[in-house]
C-alpha cells in the first residue's frame, strides 16, 4: 500500500476525487507547503519510512516531494505557521536523514525569516489581554512556530527569537478575573460557524487551536532547560488551569472545546466534554502529557 505514495500524480489525482466527495472540499486542496495535506507532508513521511526500511529508497522519493515544497516556497510567498507554512517546510526538511545540498540555502532563508516573524509576532502579541487563535495556536500562530524554532534552538537567530516568544507565551498564560490574557474576544473569532456556535468571548480547550498548544510549547523547552523568567510558574499555572477544566463521560476523561466567559471576563463552568479527536477532546492530551513530564501532568 505504501508503494502507491510514491506516483505523486496519482496521489494528486485521488485527493482530488476527495474534494469532489466531501462536504468541505476546502479543507482537502493540495498545497505543496503543507504538512497536513501536502508535498512537505508526504517528505515527512518518507523521512520516517527511510529510517523504518533504508533500503527501499524512500529518501530519494522524500526528496521529489521537497522539490516541489521548494519549488512553491520560492515561487510565491508562504504563511509562517506549522500546519501549512514555512515552520512546517523546515521541519519536514531537517528530518530527513541524507541532507539534499538544494535544501541547505533555502532552509538558511526559511529560519532568519521565520525569526523574523516570530518576533514580529511576539512583539505585537506581548501585554495583549485577548488574541485570535490563529495567533498563538499550534496549528498556524507562535506556539507552533515556536515549536520548529525548538529544535534549531541553538542557532542564532532562531535562539533571539525563541526565547522572544517563550516570554510572550509566559505573559499571555497570566490570568484577570480567572480568565487567562489568551482568551478569544467574541470579534476575533474569524470563522464565522465557531463564533456562531461559541455566542461569546471563551477560551479554546482543543491542542491545535486551543491552550495546550502554548502549554506544549512552554513544558518542552522547560525540559530543554530554556531560561525565560516565569517559564516554569506559566507551565504549573495552565496545566492547573485545564486539569480543572476536564469533564467526564462514558469514556472517561474529556474536555470542552471552548469555555465561555461572562461579559466581565468570570469563566463559566457549564462544561461539555467535546468529540473524540486529536485538535479537540481527550485524544490529543496523552502526547500534552508526555511533553510536559513529570509534575505537570
Amino acid at each position: 500500500m505504501l508503494r502507491r505514495l510514491r506516483d505523486r500524480e496519482r496521489l494528486l489525482q485521488t485527493n482530488q476525487h476527495a474534494i469532489e466527495q466531501s462536504r468541505y472540499p476546502d479543507n482537502l486542496s493540495w498545497n505543496p507547503c503543507a504538512l497536513a495535506h501536502g508535498d512537505a507532508g508526504m517528505a515527512l513521511a518518507c523521512a520516517y519510512f527511510d529510517r523504518c526500511w533504508p533500503e527501499e529508497e524512500w529518501a530519494e522519493t522524500g526528496a521529489l516531494y521537497l522539490s516541489h515544497t521548494a519549488q512553491a516556497v520560492r515561487s510565491k510567498p508562504s504563511a509562517a505557521g506549522l500546519f501549512a507554512g514555512l515552520a512546517g517546510v523546515a521541519f519536514a526538511a531537517r528530518r530527513r536523514r541524507k541532507e539534499v545540498p538544494s535544501i541547505r540555502e533555502l532552509l538558511a532563508l526559511i529560519d532568519s525569516v521565520l525569526a523574523t516573524r516570530a518576533l514580529d509576532m511576539a512583539g505585537r502579541l506581548h501585554g495583549r489581554h485577548g488574541v485570535a487563535v490563529s495567533e498563538v495556536d499550534a496549528i498556524s500562530g507562535l506556539s507552533g512556530i515556536g515549536a520548529y524554532l525548538l529544535t534549531i534552538r541553538a542557532q542564532p537567530p532562531a535562539d533571539v527569537a525563541l526565547q522572544a516568544v517563550l516570554e510572550t507565551l509566559v505573559a499571555l498564560s497570566a490570568e484577570n478575573q480567572g480568565a487567562p490574557h489568551w482568551f478569544t474576544p467574541y470579534h476575533l473569532m474569524g470563522d464565522t460557524a465557531a463564533a456562531q456556535s461559541a455566542g461569546q468571548d471563551n477560551i479554546n480547550c482543543g491542542l491545535a487551536h486551543g491552550i495546550p498548544g502554548p502549554l506544549a510549547l512552554m513544558a518542552l523547552a522547560l525540559r530543554e532547560g530554556m531560561a525565560a523568567d516565569g517559564l516554569a510558574e506559566a507551565v504549573a499555572r495552565t496545566a492547573e488551569w485545564l486539569v480543572r477544566r476536564q469533564t467526564h463521560d462514558a469514556f472517561g476523561v474529556n474536555w470542552p472545546t471552548v469555555v465561555r466567559l461572562t461579559a466581565d471576563g468570570r469563566v463559566v463552568d457549564d462544561l461539555v466534554g467535546s468529540r473524540a479527536a486529536w485538535c479537540y477532546g481527550a485524544r490529543g492530551y496523552r502526547p500534552l502529557v508526555m511533553a510536559s513530564g513529570p509534575g505537570t501532568e
